[in-house]
C-alpha cells in the first residue's frame, strides 16, 4: 500500500496545511492496529469480507484511535523521550560523534524494502548502503554549517589541547585547580565531547565531485532509483529529495516528537477519507495462495495480472495493476538470489531468461570488462547489473 501509494501520510498542523509525506513509529503503530490487525480471519488467514464490505467501520476504527492519541498525547510524548534517552544515551556517551550521523528514516525503509524480502535479508542489505548514502550526501556540502562546525572544533580543540599539554606538566591541575567549581578533568572531557559531536559536520576539502557515481553505489544496494532521479544525481533536487529519506538521527527523533501531537488529528480527520481506497486495493491485489491463505499479489509474483515489460515481464498491464517502479520485478530478483533452489513460474524463469540474454549482450558490447568474480552470463551478475541497467535509462521499453 505504501509502493501505491494508498496512505496519504501527510501531517495535518494548520486546516488545508500539511507537512510532507512522513511515517513515524506513532503513526506506524496505529496503521497496524486500524487497518492490518483487522484485514485478516486469524483460523483461516484469509481476508474479511466485512473489512472489504464495511470501510464506515475502518473510519470509525480510525475516529476512536485518534481519540485515544489524543488523550494519551502527553504520556506518549514523555515516553518517546525516555525511550530515546535510555536507547541513545550510552552510544552518545561513549561516542559523541553519532550526533552527527545519519539513517534511513521509517518511510524510506518501507520503500526500499521489497516484496517478499525477510527481516534478516533487509538488514544486511540496508546495512550495506550506509557508506555509500553518507559519501552521496557529503557531495552537497552545507557550507555554513561546515563552517560553523569547524570553528567549534577548533576552539573546543584548542582548549582540550592546552589542557591536556598542562597535565603532561603536572598531573595533579587537573584535579586540584578548578574553575566554576569544577576541575580541568570535567573540562577536557566536555570539550572532547563537543569536537567529537561537531567533527562529522566537517567536510573533507579534498573529496572529489561525482555524484553520479557515488549514487550508483547507493542503488547497487538499495535498488531504489525513482523515475525521476534518472540522470538527475548531481542536481540540488534529487539531493534534496534524498536527504528526506537519509536525514540526521536528531531530526528524526524530533520529527518523531512532534508527531505525537499530530497524529490525533491525521487519524481523526485525514485517514477516515481513506477507508475505500484501503478496501478497494485490498480486494483488487489479494490473491490465495492455497495453505498460505491471502497473500498480496505482488509477493506472489504473479507477472501475467501485474507485469510490467519495463522491467522484464512478458506482458504491460495497466499503471493502476503494476507496482510502482517496477517493484515487484526488483523483488523477485533478491528473492530468487537468496532462495536459489525456489524455482519460479514458468513466466518468471522466462524473465530470468530475458536477463542473461540481456547480460550476454552487454558483456560483448564492453570493448574492455572489469575482471568479475562471477562467471560472465551468470544469474547473480546479470541481475546485479539489471537494477543499474534499468534505474540509469529514462526509456528502458526494451529490457
Amino acid at each position: 500500500m505504501l509502493n501505491k501509494d494508498i496512505f496519504d501520510l501527510r501531517l495535518p498542523y494548520f486546516p488545508y496545511c500539511y507537512t510532507a509525506p512522513m511515517l513515524t513509529k506513532a503513526m506506524e503503530w496505529n496503521l497496524n492496529y486500524c487497518v492490518m490487525s483487522h484485514i485478516f480471519d486469524p483460523l483461516s488467514f484469509t481476508v474479511r469480507t466485512r473489512f472489504i464490505s464495511d470501510p464506515v467501520a475502518l473510519q470509525r476504527r480510525c475516529i476512536m484511535m485518534g481519540l485515544a492519541n489524543l488523550i494519551l498525547s502527553p504520556f506518549i510524548f514523555l515516553f518517546m523521550i525516555i525511550y530515546f534517552f535510555f536507547k541513545h544515551a550510552q552510544e552518545m556517551h561513549k561516542n559523541p560523534s553519532t550526533v552527527g550521523t545519519r539513517a534511513w528514516s521509517q518511510i524510506a525503509r518501507w520503500k526500499i524494502r521489497e516484496f517478499n524480502e525477510l527481516e534478516h535479508f533487509f538488514e544486511k542489505r540496508i546495512n550495506s548502503s550506509f557508506p555509500a548514502a553518507n559519501s552521496y550526501v557529503l557531495q552537497f556540502p552545507f557550507n555554513e554549517l561546515a563552517i560553523c562546525a569547524k570553528f567549534v572544533v577548533f576552539i573546543a580543540g584548542s582548549f582540550a589541547g592546552v589542557l591536556i599539554v598542562l597535565s603532561l606538566v603536572d598531573e595533579s591541575m587537573l584535579l586540584y585547580v578548578k574553575i566554576f567549581d569544577r576541575n580541568l578533568l570535567w573540562y577536557i572531557a566536555i570539550f572532547g565531547m563537543i569536537t567529537a559531536a561537531a567533527r562529522p559536520f566537517v567536510v573533507e576539502k579534498h573529496s572529489v565531485f561525482d555524484p553520479d557515481k557515488k549514487f550508483d553505489s547507493v542503488v547497487e544496494s538499495t535498488h531504489y532509483f525513482p523515475k525521476d532521479w534518472r540522470g538527475k544525481a548531481h542536481t540540488y533536487y534529487v539531493y534534496d529529495e534524498f536527504q528526506k529519506m537519509f536525514p540526521y538521527k536528531i531530526q528524526e527523533f524530533l520529527r518523531e516528537l512532534v508527531s505525537v501531537f499530530l497524529v490525533p488529528w491525521w487519524l481523526i480527520f485525514s485517514m477516515p477519507k481513506q477507508a475505500s481506497e484501503i478496501g478497494k486495493f485490498i480486494k483488487a491485489f489479494t490473491d490465495n495462495c492455497g495453505d498460505l491463505g491471502d497473500v498480496c499479489a505482488f509477493a506472489a509474483f504473479d507477472f501475467e495480472s501485474h507485469g510490467n515489460s519495463n522491467y522484464g515481464a512478458h506482458v504491460r498491464r495497466d499503471k493502476w495493476f503494476r507496482s510502482k517502479g517496477g517493484k515487484m520485478e526488483k523483488s523477485f530478483l533478491t528473492f530468487t538470489l537468496n532462495n536459489p533452489n525456489w524455482v519460479p513460474s514458468p513466466h518468471g524463469q522466462a524473465l530470468l531468461a530475458a536477463i542473461k540474454t540481456q547480460q550476454d549482450l552487454s558483456q560483448s558490447m564492453k570493448v574492455e570488462a572489469a575482471p568479475v568474480s562471477e562467471e560472465p552470463g551468470s544469474l547473480h551478475s546479470s541481475m546485479e547489473d539489471l537494477y543499474l541497467t534499468n534505474c540509469r535509462s529514462a526509456n528502458h521499453d526494451n529490457v
